[in-house]
This record gives C-alpha cells, sequence and structure tokens, in this order.
C-alpha cells in the first residue's frame, strides 16, 4: 500500500514540475503566434461542405467532408477534436493541404461541442466513440486512418479498441493513456471547465479580438463565433469525464497501426505520458518543439508532423512504395541547406529507424543533420552527416512498423510513467 502511495506521489510530483518546466516555453509559442500564424494560414480558406448527417440510434451528425461523394487516392482521414474546440476551430488550416496530399477528410463535432449532438445522458467518451463507428457504418468509406488530438485522442483510443475492424490506422496528437492518475492535470481540466464559462461571459468582440492577436490579426471571421457554440454543461461534464479517462488497462490488445506525434513543451499533456502512451501501443513517435495548442500556434508545424505519421503508418503511401525500390534508383546526396521530397523522405525513413528528426518538413537542418550522424554511428557507415548512396542503402531496409519509443521493453501492465529523458 504505501509503495504505491508513494509511486503515486512521485509521479504527480513529476507531471507538475514538466508542466512548470514546460509552461514558458508554451507561453513562448503562443507569443510567436501573434506574427507567425498569418504567414502559416489562409483565414479566406473555403471549409469543406458541411453536412448534416442522420445517424440511427444516436440523432443528426454534423461533418466536414472533403469529398462527399467519395474519393482521395490516399484514402479517408477521420479527424477527432480536442476538448473546448470544435471541428472547424482545431483543424481548418489543415483540411486543405490535407485534401491537397489525396486524402478525403471527414471531420465531425463531437458530443457537446460545436454543432455536436445534445445528449440526454451524462457525457462519455465511449459514447462519442460509437457515435464516429455508427456514422463510419453510415457514410461507408472503408477502413479510415483515425487522427485524435487531446481528448480526441482518448475517442480513438476507444474506437481502435471498440471498433478495430473500421480503422486502418491511427495518429494520436498532444494526448495521453490517462488522466486519472495525476491530480495536476484532473484539476486542469476542472479548472478549463470555468475558462470556458468565462468564454460565454465575455462579448463576442472581445474574444473575436483575441483570436485576431493570437492569427497575427487575421484569424477567420467565423472563428471566435465557433467557440461559442458548445453546450457549457456537455462541456464542464466533458472535463470531468477526461478527468476519469484510464485506458491502462486495456490500451495493449489495441492492434490498429498507430503513430503518435508528442509535443514536448506540452503544458497540460506531460511528455512523459505521451511517450508512455506510444511505448503502450509500440508506435512510432514523432516529437515536434510545441506546446499543447499547436494546431492554432503552428499548422505548418503540426501539418508537416501529421503527414510524416501518416508516411509511416499507411501501407502505399510514396514513401512506402519507394522504400522497397531504393537499392534500385539512384538517389541523389543530402546535406544541409538541402530541400525538396527526398529530403523530407530521408526524414520519414530516419524517423520510423529511431532517429527522430523532429518536423518532417523536407528541410535539411541541423536536426536532420544530427539524425544522419546518429543514424550512421549506429549502423557504423562512415560518420559524413550526409545522406549518401551507402546511407541510402540501410535506408531502404527500415521496418515501416519500427517504433522510436518501444525500443525498451513494454512497460508493466499499469503503464507507469518513466522518467523525463529525451530518447
Amino acid at each position: 500500500m504505501l509503495p504505491k502511495l508513494f509511486d503515486g506521489v512521485v509521479d504527480a510530483a513529476q507531471g507538475v514540475a514538466e508542466t512548470v518546466q514546460a509552461l514558458p516555453r508554451a507561453a513562448t509559442h503562443l507569443a510567436r503566434a501573434t506574427t507567425a500564424s498569418a504567414k502559416v494560414a489562409n483565414p479566406n480558406q473555403a471549409l469543406p461542405p458541411g453536412l448534416i448527417i442522420p445517424v440511427p440510434g444516436h440523432g443528426e451528425m454534423f461533418v466536414r467532408d472533403t469529398h462527399p461523394h467519395g474519393g482521395g487516392r490516399r484514402g479517408t482521414l477521420l479527424l477527432l477534436h480536442g476538448w473546448l474546440a470544435a471541428s472547424d476551430t482545431n483543424w481548418w488550416s489543415l483540411y486543405e493541404p490535407l485534401r491537397q496530399a489525396g486524402w478525403r477528410v471527414i471531420a465531425i463535432d463531437v458530443r457537446g461541442h460545436g454543432r455536436g449532438l445534445r445528449a440526454h445522458g451524462a457525457f462519455r467518451l465511449s459514447d462519442c466513440a460509437d457515435d464516429c463507428a455508427a456514422l463510419l457504418q453510415v457514410l461507408a468509406p472503408g477502413p479510415v486512418v483515425v487522427v485524435g488530438y487531446s481528448m480526441g485522442g482518448a475517442i480513438a483510443q476507444i474506437l481502435a479498441h471498440r471498433h478495430a475492424e473500421m480503422l486502418r490506422g491511427m495518429v494520436l496528437v498532444a494526448t495521453a493513456a490517462e488522466w486519472r492518475a495525476a491530480p495536476q492535470l484532473r484539476a486542469a481540466w476542472y479548472l478549463m471547465g470555468a475558462m470556458q464559462l468565462g468564454w460565454r461571459l465575455t462579448p463576442r468582440r472581445a474574444w473575436s479580438q483575441v483570436m485576431n492577436l493570437l492569427y497575427g490579426g487575421k484569424a477567420p471571421d467565423w472563428f471566435a463565433g465557433e467557440l461559442a457554440r458548445g453546450a457549457p454543461w456537455d462541456i464542464a461534464e466533458a472535463g470531468r469525464e477526461m478527468g476519469r479517462y484510464d485506458a491502462r488497462e486495456w490500451l495493449r490488445e489495441v492492434r490498429v497501426p498507430s503513430a503518435v506525434i508528442a509535443t514536448t513543451h506540452d503544458a497540460l499533456v506531460p511528455i512523459s505520458r505521451q511517450r508512455t502512451l506510444a511505448r503502450a501501443l509500440g508506435a512510432p513517435v514523432i516529437e515536434i518543439e510545441a506546446g499543447h495548442m499547436v494546431a492554432l500556434t503552428n499548422p505548418r508545424q503540426l501539418n508537416g508532423a501529421l503527414q510524416g505519421a501518416l508516411e509511416l503508418i499507411v501501407p502505399g503511401s510514396r514513401a512506402h512504395r519507394q522504400g522497397a525500390s531504393r537499392t534500385n534508383h539512384r538517389q541523389p546526396t543530402l546535406a544541409r541547406g538541402d530541400r525538396g521530397d527526398d529530403v523530407g523522405d530521408a526524414q520519414r525513413l530516419l524517423s520510423a529507424a529511431g532517429e527522430s528528426c523532429g518536423q518532417i518538413d523536407g528541410i535539411f537542418g541541423p536536426a536532420t543533420a544530427a539524425a544522419v550522424a546518429r543514424f550512421q554511428a549506429a549502423k557504423r557507415l562512415r560518420k559524413t552527416g550526409k545522406v549518401d548512396r551507402a546511407t541510402w542503402t540501410v535506408l531502404a531496409g527500415v521496418p515501416r512498423n519500427r517504433a522510436r519509443a518501444a525500443r525498451a521493453q513494454r512497460p508493466p501492465g499499469d503503464f507507469e510513467a518513466p522518467k523525463l529523458v529525451v530518447l
């Protein structure tokens, strides 16, 4: 009894320490957004068609769908937003890049958020997952890749556990396997519930000005209004449900190919818990230097990481098709300063090999050079810092499902958070 109590106190203290360490950098990301976001997102960008889909046994669900009549040469993505947000406020800047990459993009507003269902009973994450499954039965897009952000990540985990046959893969962003064991996180969810009430008491004009500030003076006209669409009591109950969420007993049963995008400066979901989630799933990790609100503060960075995660887990992608035949095609030697698709391919393969380049952006910068050097040292290649012919040949043999965070043994049954270390 006492050892478990002691471990719980240590874990809570570690979580508090990580949160305190992350706060200054998270604040820096928000400050940068006041000038940078206008450069990476077009506020006049048209949103995908919005549809009201009758779902038997559940109600009428609001859906954004880039291909209402079917399509998407790469397949279909199901985007699940975070708490307090809605599909548009969470994902609007990524709709078009993902569509251009060949994906059919479906995004829904979950219960109590945005235009989501207004249920009569208590808010349950499991009900949200069942809503998604029922919607997919109606739309019949075939197996999809579910992308869950924060709270949406918890819903995605439940969906993968209950309805694995509907999924082709899963990408989890800035989320964890549990928040129940960390009192500071439960407190954060309750505090944010109070903040949501404050939003409703604040004049709409004031919130519009705040959103404009965060988007460099060019927030979409509809953004502040979308934040006010949620049902206050449902959202407050969703916060309490987040504090109760704990998937540790069953998460190892999930067999859906997965990847984790971890936000290293996250003050809401400590990086140690994001890494523990990846270990539990045996999933590759793409770590980005960002806070919990990266979808708002740096959507370009999130898009690069998401595209990279999709390349790692989805068979038939460009990098996967080319990977098997790399030894048969001459690849250019890459060095610092190079840019383009070949650099992006090398970054994805390095990430799959366990040598993260951070953001997969097609730019051969210092982080990529360091990853190349580590890879060459690990494989006993000549340490040039360049992706030369010998390095390309070895990269071609990297298994796509190799997990950077799973190089250590799987965690014990309770998935205790590891010490905060840089892998």
